[in-house]
């Protein structure tokens, strides 16, 4: 454990250190922080961006797809106008910026289901006299609504002040029938309206690219089992491709900032290391997140799906959280024991260190033949136990006489 305690005191000072000799001074150390969250925002929208280019559950299965072939909601009564938003989405974009809802749907990325009913859907809505008959259907029923407020107020006024003349004749009877007058022609211009919306009802209705939609969707129980199966599987399939999605965009720029950080610390450049430090932790935070989301989502919905529940039902769903945390130190420990144990260990470290002529105690380069350090004064050479021959301190085997030296002699 002590080696490990050495290791994080080591990236301790790499963060917030340059060398006993050169104190980081605080107007470095914000600009270096200011560095990290500006990084840190740029890789975090990356990622977004990065996994926005990967086909979501959602746009596989779309709303509309899931409403009308799993929701069941396209009911005969409700259908056209459910349709008629979608048809007139790209008549009502009014900005440059963003294309319509048809659009922006991509039938290629579509569940095959999905995509015959949106290519339908364009369809319907690219054709001309179809998409007048819907914009009309349209400001109709503006207009039938505004006419209900109004008759609605009207109905309100004339009850009210019919009441009031009943209790003391306040009200006019000329102003009693203007009232009654009024609410009859918006009546029936109401009903003129609604025999209109009933027409093109109708036609719509009877137009063969609709009713084609319609004979589509009135077979939704034979499609409802497939298309579930198959967003279900999709679903579970995308927390991993998401992942790994998501690793292809984190770990080069975490390899280049690993690679720079050992370079760095390797050639003693205090400024260079201190940067890249920072920028190897900064890169390491949204990758251990994104594997800590998988883990919490995926895993008790999947693998422990009967564990998790019961504990629902227990109410017990605490002990996962707890299990999760003893889990995540664990990993985190036998991690550690296998990088500072098998990859960055004292003695990997001074071979190195060796083959380059580099003191073994502190990195740097040694004059030819040297015996001790001249940087920190560290002996270089040591008598073997067998030959008893000057033998660098940290080889396997003596220079002299080739024979494996002994744990305790190196």
């Amino acid at each position: 454990m002590g080696n490990i305690f050495t290791k994080i005191t080591e990236l301790r000072d790499h963060l917030f250190k340059l060398d006993d000799r050169e104190p980081l001074s605080k107007l470095s150390l914000i600009v270096i922080i200011a560095l990290d969250i500006f990084v840190l925002i740029v890789l975090f929208n990356g990622l977004s961006r990065h996994t926005e280019q990967l086909t979501s559950p959602y746009e596989y299965v779309p709303y509309e797809c899931r409403a009308v072939y799993i929701g069941g909601n396209w009911l005969e009564t409700n259908r056209l106008d459910k349709l008629q938003p979608l048809v007139l989405s790209g008549y009502e974009n009014i900005s440059y910026r963003y294309e319509g809802y048809l659009e922006r749907a991509d039938t290629e990325i579509m569940h095959p289901i999905c995509a015959g009913l949106y290519m339908t859907i364009k369809a319907i809505a690219d054709d001309e006299d179809l998409k007048a008959f819907f914009i009309k259907r349209q400001l109709l029923e503006t207009q039938r609504r505004d006419i209900d407020r109004e008759l609605s107020k009207e109905r309100s006024t004339y009850n009210t002040s019919l009441l009031e003349n009943i209790a003391d004749t306040r009200i006019p009877e000329d102003e009693l029938g203007a009232i009654s007058s009024k609410s009859k022609v918006l009546s029936d211009t109401q009903n003129v309206i609604v025999n209109e919306i009933s027409a093109i009802n109708k036609q719509l209705n009877s137009a063969p690219l609709i009713a084609s939609l319609w004979q589509d969707i009135s077979r939704h129980t034979s499609t409802r089992e497939k298309l579930i199966a198959d967003y279900k599987r999709y679903q579970y399939w995308y927390a991993f491709k998401k992942l790994l999605w998501q690793m292809l965009f984190m770990l080069p720029i975490f390899f280049a900032f690993y690679l720079w950080s050992s370079h760095s610390v390797r050639k003693q450049h205090t400024i260079q290391t201190l940067t890249a430090t920072h920028l190897l932790v900064v890169s390491t935070l949204p990758i251990i997140m994104k594997i800590i989301e998988l883990v919490l989502d995926l895993i008790p919905r999947h693998f422990f799906k009967k564990l998790f529940e019961l504990l629902e039902d227990l109410h017990l769903i605490a002990l996962w959280h707890y299990f999760i945390i003893f889990a995540a130190v664990a990993a985190s420990l036998f991690i550690i024991y296998l990088v500072q144990k098998k990859l960055f260990n004292q003695h990997r470290t001074s071979q190195r260190r060796l083959m380059k002529g580099e003191c073994y105690a502190c990195g740097l380069k040694l004059p030819p033949n040297a015996e001790f350090c001249p940087f920190c004064g560290e002996p270089q050479l040591k008598p073997c136990s067998t030959c008893h021959g000057i033998t660098p301190v940290q080889a396997d085997f003596c220079i002299r006489c080739g024979i494996k030296r002994t744990e305790s002699a190196i």
